[in-house]
């Protein structure tokens, strides 16, 4: 009885140095601790497959403010296909991305038109069985700041993500 009261002190002991070194650590580097939320540090550590992602400025599937595949976008997409064979029950993440020109509603609106077009077309040319995120992001995520047209046209892209199963 007394070895479990001593493993018990000792255990105790231990789980309050263990929150005070993590307590000073914060304070002593606030910035570098309160950086990743914890729940991504826990995802990283765990083994995840590679996803794989491309990503292609709409202007080259769609036409400016449209959401109809243009017609030189078929090859585009079909280029991607190969890519899906291997994984038959992947999740299949087609984000849409506009600039900042015009109203975010419209632009939302927008991108998820031109994103759920992408997955009528890729889903017509493969086996049922993959499961399809459809999302339409606007403006609201750029790659740089809207300060010119080059970063408009840059900001304007979709990426297309596949995640195995």
């Amino acid at each position: 009885m007394l070895i479990w009261v001593g493993r018990l002190l000792l255990l105790t002991a231990g789980c309050g140095s263990a929150f005070l070194g993590g307590t000073l650590l914060a304070a002593v580097y606030p910035s570098e601790v309160a950086t990743e939320p914890l729940v991504e540090k826990l995802f990283r550590l765990l083994p995840q497959p590679d996803p794989f992602r491309v990503t292609l400025p709409s202007d080259i599937l769609f036409n400016d403010s449209q959401s109809l595949l243009r017609s030189g976008a078929q090859p585009i997409l079909d280029s991607i296909l190969p890519e899906l064979q291997p994984y038959q029950k992947a999740t299949i993440r087609i984000a849409a991305h506009t600039d900042d020109i015009g109203n975010s509603r419209d632009n939302s609106e927008l991108s998820l038109r031109q994103a759920l077009a992408i997955r009528q077309y890729l889903a017509s040319r493969v086996k049922e069985g993959y499961h399809w995120v459809i999302l339409g992001y606007g403006s609201s995520y750029p790659l740089t700041e809207n300060t010119s047209n080059s970063n408009r046209q840059r900001n304007r892209r979709i990426e297309i993500t596949i995640e195995p199963d």
